[in-house]
């Protein structure tokens, strides 16, 4: 289990009258390095066209914020994402619905769509992935 599903648990843990200590831009950081992965794991093959783009996704789209935190290297982005398997989306979405603004979410969800349609096709369960990443970054009402 990677450290982000731990930090989002301990998050839940918190007691009655204790304030959560916020997400932090690692949090969000690692949240989409995990999330880019599990678009290219989604159909159940790790196909090297959909790694390349959600690599150059990470290199391109993201490099710049993350090396403006210190304690955020890409070089830990990329490696977080290159060693996640299949996990859960909820808390993934959990954390980037509080750190991230809703312009943010839709550039994401725009590189998930880039990701599951490099390979020339939107396999069933990739359009899945993307249903339920719409679904759990809903702002709660």
């Amino acid at each position: 289990m990677n450290d982000i599903f731990k930090r989002y648990m301990e998050h839940l843990e918190v007691g009655a009258g204790v304030q959560a200590v916020p997400f932090s831009d690692r949090d969000a950081a690692e949240s989409i390095a995990i999330l880019l992965k599990q678009m290219v794991l989604a159909d159940g093959v790790e196909r090297e066209e959909e790694l390349g783009a959600a690599l150059a996704i990470l290199r391109k789209r993201y490099a710049r914020e993350l090396e403006a935190y210190s304690d955020v290297p890409l070089a830990d982005s990329i490696e977080i994402m290159e060693n996640s398997g299949h996990e859960s989306i909820f808390p993934l979405c959990r954390i980037l619905l509080k750190t991230l603004d809703a312009v943010e979410l839709a550039k994401l969800r725009s590189q998930l769509v880039e990701i599951a349609l490099a390979d020339g096709e939107l396999h069933p369960y990739e359009k899945d992935l993307l249903d339920l990443f719409d679904q759990l970054i809903r702002p709660p009402r």
